[in-house]
């Protein structure tokens, strides 16, 4: 009968304590003995992914080679290595018992979640002191990934400015979205039609850097002040890549430097050809001195920073915040004016043909059967083919004559006609007010909307429309389809009055920039402005 290891351990106690070694014959049986042992190891555990929040709660689990019939025990410790205790995981120690007929047992283990970003850590699972069987793979490193959601992001924490030349320091925050555990580096690179030394100074370090831990950095710019009067000019810091972290959405500052004079030049920077009879030349001839090419903003400033030959403007979103990609710019502001325009958006095709109570007939179908053929033109009702009539009940600003109420809505609630439309009620900016396609109901109308997040939008003088565009010889509209797409071809509306006719005013073409007189009554473009020169 073969003896249990519990017997052979105290026949050689027996034996030790008699003073007699043990035989050869028993140093066999109880190498045989530890030999037959099964053999205990840990599984090989995956790297485990940081929780979002609180904890993860999981285990690992020791396996044996064989069953036997007696209990196996045995002790672990999880010990760390660079992930912290408390931390990034529990640690601990205990004894695990693996019921006699079982082949395995689990350790619990938890993991931590925290607030910073890290790279990988890992901590160490060790067994010792095994009874009724031995160790084989008695170490196991377990790695800790951090959460895909802890990924540092760094941003400006605005997108843009509006400073007076001379003002001193300003301070831009920048700011990660969450924690880390190593320094962040961000090199930044500066344009703009702003000039350093003359206009500003950058104080701040290049890269900024944001110590481990940390969650904010500056960078600090000086404004200096200058003795040339002088158009508003721009300064645009943009981020780029950091070292060990990530370029958030709100990766480009727009500082606009208030003007001196709000002026704008013509954008005119090629001279006449004599031989073709067009504005084709580079450099200007003998023939024809003094052109308007050789003078002005323009002459000195023909490369396209933000603004082609010496113009210079910021795109808005719709809250007012400057424009980032992937979102729609609904405003441009002119940095050298001030002035800001609002943009137009995409022609809206679906308009109805017909006028009057057939449209009203038309519309009222359409509910009745629980459709809207005209939603599009509801929703986007600042569409750049969409006119309007000239009113102005001002008599001390209309020039003698209030121009055209424009017909009255078929359907109020439902404010849509074959040249323009509003919101209708079932929108959440719909407005009772909108009766009719006219220049006070849409400024109206863009007030309330808070377009750009302003409230102070009015109908452009002829000067303000003459401001943005680009005389340049060639047939690109207004300032090219970057900042002010969607301008249509025909004629845009000024505030100003003809001195001579009561029943016209002035207005521009959006393609040419020639500037006429219109009718009052006729029905034209419009682009509304706010601010200016501060």
């Amino acid at each position: 009968m073969r003896l249990k290891q519990h017997t052979i351990v105290l026949m050689m106690a027996i034996t030790s304590l008699w003073g007699c070694a043990p035989t050869e014959e028993e140093k066999k049986q109880a190498e045989e003995e530890e030999k037959n042992k099964p053999s205990l190891s840990i599984q090989p555990v995956g790297p485990l992914v940081e929780p979002d929040d609180t904890s993860l709660l999981t285990t690992v689990t020791v396996v044996m080679s064989k069953t036997v019939d007696d209990n196996v025990t045995f002790n672990y410790t999880l010990t760390s290595n660079t992930a912290l205790s408390g931390i990034d995981f529990e640690a601990g120690s205990g004894t695990v018992t693996i019921p006699s007929g079982s082949n395995s047992a689990s350790i619990g283990l938890t993991i931590l979640a925290d607030v910073f970003a890290e790279s990988d850590e890992s901590f160490t699972i060790v067994l010792s002191s095994p009874v009724n069987a031995k160790l084989a793979n008695a170490t196991e490193v377990v790695v800790i990934q951090d959460s895909a959601l802890d990924l540092a992001e760094v941003s400006f924490v605005a997108g843009s400015a509006r400073v007076p030349e001379g003002s001193g320091d300003y301070t831009i925050k920048l700011k990660l979205s969450t924690a880390t555990e190593e320094n962040i580096q961000i090199p930044f690179s500066i344009s703009g039609l702003a000039t350093e030394t003359l206009d500003y100074i950058v104080k701040s370090s290049n890269p900024v850097l944001i110590s481990a831990n940390e969650t904010e950095a500056d960078i600090v710019i000086e404004f200096v002040a200058d003795t040339i009067p002088e158009g508003g000019e721009s300064l645009i810091i943009q981020l780029g890549t950091p070292v060990n972290a990530e370029l958030g959405e709100l990766n480009k500052f727009i500082f606009t430097i208030a003007a001196d004079v709000g002026l704008n030049d013509t954008g005119i920077v090629t001279y006449y050809n004599k031989h073709n009879d067009l504005f084709s030349n580079e450099n200007p001839d003998s023939d024809h001195p003094g052109q308007d090419a050789e003078f002005g903003i323009d002459s000195e400033n023909n490369e396209d920073f933000d603004g082609p030959d010496g113009f210079s403007f910021t795109r808005l979103d719709y809250d007012g915040n400057v424009w980032q990609p992937g979102k729609i710019a609904r405003c441009v502001q002119d940095n050298r004016t001030g002035l800001v325009f609002e943009l137009k958006q995409p022609q809206e095709p679906l308009l109805p043909t017909s006028v009057g109570e057939a449209l009203r007939e038309e519309l009222q179908d359409e509910i009745d059967a629980g459709n809207d053929p005209y939603k599009l033109a509801h929703e986007n009702w600042q569409a750049s083919n969409f006119k309007y009539s000239w009113y102005n009940s001002n008599t001390e600003t209309n020039g003698g004559g209030a121009g055209a109420v424009g017909i009255q809505f078929a359907m109020p609630t439902y404010p849509v006609s074959n040249i323009c439309a509003f919101p209708n009620e079932t929108m959440s900016n719909y407005n009772p007010d909108n009766t009719s396609c006219n220049t006070l109901v849409y400024e109206n109308h863009l007030n309330r909307s808070s377009v750009c997040g302003f409230q102070d939008w009015t109908l452009p003088t002829i000067e303000q429309l003459r401001s943005i565009h680009n005389y340049r010889d060639t047939t690109i509209p207004i300032n090219g389809p970057e900042f002010f797409p969607n301008t249509g071809e025909g004629d845009y509306m000024s505030a100003t009055p003809s001195v001579d006719g009561t029943g016209s005013m002035w207005c521009m073409s959006g393609n040419t920039g020639q500037v006429r007189l219109c009718n009052k009554n006729a029905l034209n473009h419009v682009r509304m402005v706010r601010g200016g020169a501060q």
